[in-house]
């Protein structure tokens, strides 16, 4: 008999006091894995003792590097981002994901590459922030960034009709995982504005075409 799938973390490392820099999740994420591949559950392993944050940042990162040209790859992550922003809004105690994305991998080789082509920008965004706007990622507006992440994430697949769209919108998660990481709220308001854009984008090209 099969046993039932562990959770990746539990709740009490998924929303700890204090986080660490998000220049450090990169390098840590230089051991996931083996020689040969890197699994989901490589990475989850890594970062998931953090929180939903970084959970939701990583995915998205990728998402905005050549990686997401690989056949399949938008719609993977996009489903990884969609499960975790539910769990994070109805509170979940552990964070989970299927099995059979876990298993999803990519050569170790092309993963450290992207980690290279992420690691100057992210040295730069981290060195402008700091704790501000505070309002924005606690209380009752701190759910709004899953719940953006969940619509971006269903429109993700739409978005690959439009050249470099599904990349701006992860942007849009990004700077909302990021604000959330490093207790920034200028950074969830950029997510916000890059949100709105995509949005809008989304909608007139969809109007256009079809109205």
């Amino acid at each position: 008999m099969e046993e039932p799938p562990k959770p990746l973390a539990s709740s009490a490392e998924l929303l700890p006091e204090s986080e660490g820099p998000l220049p450090q999740i990169i390098d840590d994420l230089r051991d996931a894995g083996d020689e040969e591949v890197v699994t989901v559950a490589d990475v989850f392993e890594t970062i998931g003792g953090a929180s939903y944050a970084p959970a939701l940042l990583v995915p998205a990162l990728i998402l905005i590097t050549p990686l997401s040209g690989i056949f399949g790859v938008p719609t993977i992550l996009a489903l990884i981002m969609l499960l975790i922003s539910a769990q994070a809004l109805v509170r979940r105690r552990d964070l989970w994901l299927p099995s059979m994305l876990l298993r999803r991998g990519v050569p170790t080789r092309r993963f450290n590459q992207v980690l290279d082509t992420m690691d100057e920008p992210v040295r730069w965004v981290d060195r402008f922030s700091r704790k501000r706007l505070n309002v924005l990622i606690s209380g009752p507006l701190s759910w709004i960034p899953f719940l953006l992440t969940a619509l971006i994430c269903i429109a993700i697949p739409p978005m690959e009709i439009i050249p470099l769209l599904s990349s701006v919108a992860a942007l849009s998660i990004a700077f909302m995982a990021f604000g959330l990481l490093a207790r920034d709220g200028v950074f969830v308001l950029l997510g916000y504005g890059i949100f709105a854009g995509v949005a809008t984008a989304l909608l007139t090209f969809l109007s256009s075409t079809f109205g």
